[in-house]
């Protein structure tokens, strides 16, 4: 069984975060409904909850609530919420440190050893919260991550070592392979997740669906098409992977009507609020691929709007948005809207360049022609 994470009101109108065991996202839903609960809220999906742990928070600690608010934070932001927590738990000891230095100030009487540990007192939550912001474990996890995402295959590589024991061993390996098959070392980045295909703690088609990204990068698309296709079929109930099959489809430009019942087989399961904000995306790409441009711009635009909010702490939904401002380029084009295409196209092709996506770098390039392929 895997913990989901649901927000829910009960019948006494109370709304709140609850961790759930269950087997699947589906089922968690199911029993907090049998509990008279009501406008549910998914935020975790069947393959993040099969995820194992990754740094930010151990579960057993912390409030349901708290590991939803502090998901995808700017480092800022982080810092604010860390601090929040951290001056909330030593309220009591902080106002005895107030009361204490007013009453020195008060007096006119020299602060003391006490009265520097009472200064300590009220900085230590700011102190702690700063240090676990810049240099803890989390912001090391995003450096390796919007390292990966910005195509710097050396720095993932450099960076991946001081977590091993930290990290599951699963994403690091994953960071390791696709880098190496971002420097055209395809066969090691492979043997790297070889150990994985054949045991450790995560589900196959997990295991699956990180060959996909490592063939991706390798701009080898036949075969991270077949390695979605197989977790695929290994979890057809699985609204992710129903979504990341279909989107596997539209890029390679295949067989659109299966696309088209993959998502809307999963729009009518139970999507996590954080799937929910990706699915005007994969839309906006299937409106591309069938010749509704203008409904692809529309869509498109509405998948910026809703992740954007995310971006801030989160490499790879900043990833995802350049790639999504390639697609709007696209349509723009198409529905005559060069000057906007044009804006869109210079952030997104230096995305397409450091990742070295030559497939969408083309398509883009023949949207623009010879003036605006970037091209000299």
């Amino acid at each position: 069984m895997y913990d989901f994470l649901l927000t829910a009101t009960d019948a006494a109108g109370e709304r709140a975060t609850h961790r759930v065991a269950a087997d699947s996202a589906a089922d968690a839903h199911a029993k907090l409904e049998a509990q008279g609960y009501r406008e549910i809220v998914l935020h975790t999906d069947d393959a993040s909850a099969a995820t194992p742990q990754v740094p930010g928070f151990d579960p057993s600690t912390v409030a349901p609530k708290d590991q939803v608010e502090a998901r995808d934070l700017s480092t800022f932001a982080f810092f604010l919420f860390l601090y929040k927590k951290l001056a909330i738990k030593s309220a009591a000891l902080e106002m005895i440190a107030v009361v204490y230095l007013g009453y020195k100030l008060y007096a006119w009487q020299p602060l003391g050893i006490a009265g520097y540990c009472a200064i300590a007192v009220l900085l230590l939550p700011a102190a702690i919260a700063a240090w676990a912001s810049l240099f803890g474990l989390q912001r090391k996890y995003d450096l390796l991550v919007d390292a990966s995402a910005w195509g710097r295959w050396s720095e993932v590589l450099e960076r991946t070592p001081p977590l091993r024991g930290k990290v599951p061993e699963l994403e690091l390996d994953t960071r390791e392979a696709i880098a190496l098959a971002g420097l055209g070392r395809l066969d090691e980045g492979l043997e790297r997740l070889r150990p994985h295909e054949h045991g450790g703690d995560s589900p196959r088609w997990m295991v699956l669906g990180r060959l996909s990204e490592v063939y991706e990068t390798a701009n080898q698309h036949d075969e991270a098409l077949r390695c979605m296709r197989e977790a695929y079929e290994l979890d057809p109930d699985n609204p992710t992977l129903e979504l990341d099959y279909a989107m596997a489809l539209l890029k390679n430009e295949q067989d659109p009507q299966l696309a088209a019942q993959l998502i809307q087989s999963a729009e009518k399961r139970r999507l996590s609020d954080l799937l929910q904000l990706f699915l005007p995306f994969i839309k906006g790409l299937f409106c591309l691929n069938t010749g509704q441009d203008g409904k692809a711009v529309e869509t498109l635009n509405e998948a910026r709007k809703k992740l954007e909010p995310l971006a801030p702490g989160a490499p790879l939904v900043r990833q995802i948005l350049d790639i999504n401002a390639a697609y709007q380029a696209i349509a723009h084009v198409r529905t005559g809207r060069r000057d906007l295409a044009l804006k869109l196209a210079e952030p997104a092709r230096n995305r397409l360049q450091a990742i070295n996506n030559q497939r969408l770098l083309a398509k883009l390039d023949a949207a623009l022609g010879p003036q605006g392929s970037g091209v000299a």
